[in-house]
């Protein structure tokens, strides 16, 4: 892993959706031990804040945390599997071809060559491995800028926490241990607007590819986040005109205040926001509200031990959960040439050639609260593939197409 360190920290919060994800790959409480719990957010009208408790998450709030420490986190449990961070590395050229990609990466004032298999560019807006790679990046021009700086105030109570509005624009105080974070207008446009920069937070997660992949699984990846992030787009350029300090817009921001206090309404606003109502296409037929969703993190009995959903995605692997004493899918599912090994028991089966151990932890588990689930099938990202259960019963042939399209399958 290459990485061009930035000497600003501007991402100060997580949101549900990371919690929730960092949660499947079992490091979530080391994030969760750093900073406050915040279970509100502005949206359009201060006085009147978004109750992120309305979103159906197992974390319905903020993490207050700064990204320099995130970035710690996550180097510390990188080294764990084994994986080596370079920083001060900048990646400089690129050249790919069907065996891998040929990357020039800068360092110390000196350019070498990497080979390598694949070469993913989580660096943000400005991305340059997008730019190397001529992939555009279509939109609008901004329309408005902000400053950010974290100071120790001289006096603690010239500022409120929260957001204050000024002569010429709105300040947003955030406190922070032993520091405040001050985000405020800037009336003008940035100097050098070509100095990169990092957005809010990144929303892109890398799909692990285990063993041989189906043909167009990658694919997916650019057409699921793509619709993702117009949604989130969407919402935020509403918050930006909402926000914009025009006394004609007054009514507005006071009808959606209002509009957030009603049942209902507050989690369609939060859960799009925060990316916890999330669906991808999950490419079968079905109605059940988690199929193409996060599955949600349900308390199991699998062999006699308690555990959950998301421990057992811990591996970042696929898994195939099997409910109770429903057998009318039998050991195996046969749909055309497709056949799955379905009937192992807390182990390993050979749905997928190669991979690490190859395959998809298959269980049979137990589920109270639920007691209608006959199986659950979730990538290895946590989002429910395929679902079925006893009052709306989903043919097996559903499950093998499922299964092919995204892990593969043996004939």
């Amino acid at each position: 892993m290459i990485v061009r360190r930035s000497p600003f920290c501007r991402g100060f919060v997580l949101n549900a959706r990371s919690l929730a994800l960092l949660d499947r790959r079992g490091i979530v409480d080391r994030f969760l031990a750093e900073g406050p719990t915040v279970p509100y957010v502005m949206f359009a009208d201060p006085s009147r804040p978004l109750d992120l408790t309305a979103m159906d998450t197992d974390h319905p709030y903020v993490l207050g945390i700064a990204q320099t420490r995130v970035e710690e986190l996550l180097e510390r449990w990188l080294a764990e599997l084994g994986v080596e961070v370079s920083w001060g590395h900048e990646v400089v050229g690129l050249s790919p071809d069907e065996d891998g990609v040929e990357v020039t990466v800068r360092a110390g004032g000196r350019d070498r060559r990497r080979r390598v298999e694949r070469l993913a560019g989580c660096d943000g807006s400005r991305s340059v491995v997008r730019r190397l790679a001529g992939i555009g990046f279509p939109g609008t021009a901004a329309t408005t800028f902000s400053l950010l700086a974290d100071v120790e105030p001289a006096d603690p109570g010239a500022l409120p926490f929260g957001m204050t509005e000024g002569a010429r624009g709105t300040v947003f105080v955030i406190p922070r241990p032993g520091y405040v974070r001050i985000v405020l207008d800037e009336p003008a446009p940035p100097a050098d607007r070509d100095e990169p920069v990092s957005p809010a937070h990144f929303q892109g997660v890398l799909d692990e590819v285990l063993g041989r992949a189906p043909d167009g699984l990658l694919d997916t990846y650019h057409r699921e986040r793509h619709e993702a992030g117009a949604r989130v787009l969407l919402l935020t350029r509403a918050q930006a005109i909402l926000g914009r300090r025009a006394p004609e817009l007054e009514p507005v921001r006071e009808l959606f205040g209002e509009l957030t206090g009603l049942p209902g309404v507050g989690t369609h606003l939060a859960e799009p926001s925060y990316g916890v109502s999330t669906r991808y296409d999950p490419r079968i037929p079905g109605e059940h509200p988690w199929l193409g969703r996060l599955a949600p993190n349900l308390r199991l009995t699998v062999g006699g031990r308690h555990t959950g959903v998301a421990e057992l995605l811990r591996p970042a692997r696929p898994v195939f959960l099997r409910f109770g004493d429903h057998d009318r899918l039998g050991d195996h599912v046969r749909s055309g040439d497709h056949v799955l090994p379905v009937g192992v028991d807390g182990g390993v089966d050979g749905g997928v050639d190669g991979g690490v151990d190859g395959g998809v932890d298959t269980h049979h588990a137990r589920c109270p609260e639920h007691p209608g689930l006959e199986g659950l099938l979730l990538r290895p990202d946590g989002h429910t593939a395929w679902v079925s259960t006893t009052a709306d019963p989903q043919p097996a042939d559903t499950l093998a197409t499922a299964w092919a399209t995204w892990f593969g399958s043996r004939t």
